[in-house]
C-alpha cells in the first residue's frame, strides 16, 4: 500500500491493543483507493528511506502528513475501515516520489521528442 498517515493511535500500557496507524492511499494489489488501520507489532520493521538507503526508526517517528509505503502481513480483515498488520513500514522522502514523477514525464517526452545531432528537440510523428 501506497498512501499517507492519516492518525497515529498509540496503544496504552494497561491495554491489549497494539499500536496503529491509520493511512489512506493505494492499495497497489487491487489498485483501490482506501483508508487501512495498520497494526505495528514488535516485528513490523520501520525504515525511513532515503534514496536508495533505508535507516532503521521506531513507531514513534511515525506522524501524520508522512507518505509511507507498506507491506502487509497475513490477512486484511474486512471489517471499516480494513484492517491489517504491517510487515514493513517505509517513510518515503517526499522528494522520491517529486523524483520518481520527474521520471515518468521525462520518459513520456523522450518517446514522443527525440534530440537531433544539434541539440534541437523535434516532435515524433507516426503514421
Amino acid at each position: 500500500m501506497n498512501g499517507k498517515i492519516v492518525v497515529v493511535l498509540v496503544a496504552t500500557n494497561n491495554s491489549t491493543e497494539v499500536n496503529s496507524i491509520l493511512v489512506q492511499g493505494v492499495l497497489t494489489n487491487w489498485n483501490q483507493q482506501g483508508t487501512v488501520s495498520v497494526r505495528i507489532t514488535n516485528e513490523t520493521q520501520i525504515f525511513s528511506k532515503n534514496g536508495d538507503k533505508l535507516k532503521s526508526i521506531s513507531f514513534e517517528n511515525l506522524k501524520p502528513g508522512q507518505s509511507v509505503d507498506i507491506t502487509f502481513k497475513g490477512p486484511i480483515i474486512q471489517t471499516y475501515p480494513p484492517q491489517a498488520t504491517g510487515s514493513e513500514v517505509k517513510i518515503s522522502n517526499k522528494w522520491d516520489k517529486f523524483f520518481n514523477n520527474f521520471l515518468f514525464i521525462k520518459s513520456f517526452w523522450e518517446k514522443i521528442y527525440w534530440k537531433d545531432i544539434l541539440g534541437i528537440f523535434t516532435l515524433k510523428i507516426w503514421y
